[in-house]
């Protein structure tokens, strides 16, 4: 067995004294069918882009907004070619 004596009081690690956690309202969005079928959006007549986690089917997500962004970029891209 390990000796615990490695982990003594010696350490000046910080006390934390207050936590508070928070979730931001908005995290949760509720995308309509159509958008949660596209990854990203490309609007050319106006150069306008759109991505986020409320594109494709992981709405919600972080994962969700990076795939999003992915999307987006190769778009972008394929335009500026």
């Amino acid at each position: 067995p390990a000796s615990s004596s490695s982990s003594s009081s010696s350490s000046s690690s910080a006390v934390v004294v207050h936590a508070v956690g928070h979730r931001w309202g908005a995290a949760f969005p509720l995308p309509s069918d159509e958008y949660a079928g596209m990854d990203s959006q490309l609007i050319r007549d106006r150069r306008f882009v759109a991505c986020g986690d409320y594109f494709g089917p992981l709405s919600g997500r972080v994962e969700g907004a990076y795939l999003s962004g992915i999307s987006a970029a190769e778009k972008l891209c394929r335009e500026i070619e």
